[in-house]
């Protein structure tokens, strides 16, 4: 198979641009994910008494998966097809994000937690385990992604492209960072 596939695809004026766009929003879903610890961070000590030290193990091995699965990502971008890959890891991150905060809401505070469903998922489990777990995911989700992603850059966009696109594609840490913040 050969290593890049653009030459069999022919440059199209809508379709580099559009194509740019969607993986632009994927990886700035990718960014808030990301970001979501740090700026959720006050709010989870205030509200659920969680301390710096669980803070900081939710951090670490949120960095240890995502370290270990950078790696196995390019392993198994070389193996399935990418963007299977990289669309199903971006799935799986943003279901993560809908199960952390179902382990924490305040059934007092919150009307519609009386549901028995979500009731029943928060009391089989205990809070600080369950959080690092899915923080854990959530690295495991990301660090697979990322490869995925520049190897779409690569293999998807012409050569005369392709800096453009990946260029767009590095800004998505900064506008994220200042967009999560608002």
């Amino acid at each position: 198979m050969s290593s890049s596939k653009s030459k069999d695809i022919p440059p199209s004026s809508f379709l580099i641009p559009l194509s740019t766009a969607l993986l632009y929003v994927g990886n700035m879903w990718y960014a808030v994910i990301k970001k979501s610890l740090a700026s959720s961070t006050p709010l989870m000590q205030k509200e659920l008494g969680i301390t710096a030290t669980d803070i900081g193990e939710f951090s670490a091995s949120f960095s240890l998966c995502y370290g270990l699965f950078k790696l196995v990502g390019g392993l198994l971008s070389d193996i399935y097809p990418v963007c299977t890959l990289y669309s199903g890891c971006l799935l799986l991150g943003g279901m993560m994000n809908i199960c952390i905060p179902m382990l924490y809401i305040n059934k007092d505070k919150y009307t519609y937690t009386n549901n028995a469903h979500i009731n029943s998922f928060r009391s089989m489990f205990s809070l600080i385990p369950m959080l690092k777990v899915c923080w854990s995911v959530n690295g495991v989700v990301q660090g697979a992604g990322g490869p995925a992603l520049s190897k779409i850059t690569i293999d998807f966009f012409p050569a005369q492209h392709r800096s453009r696109a990946w260029s767009a594609l590095l800004t998505v840490g900064m506008v994220c960072g200042v967009w999560c913040m608002v």
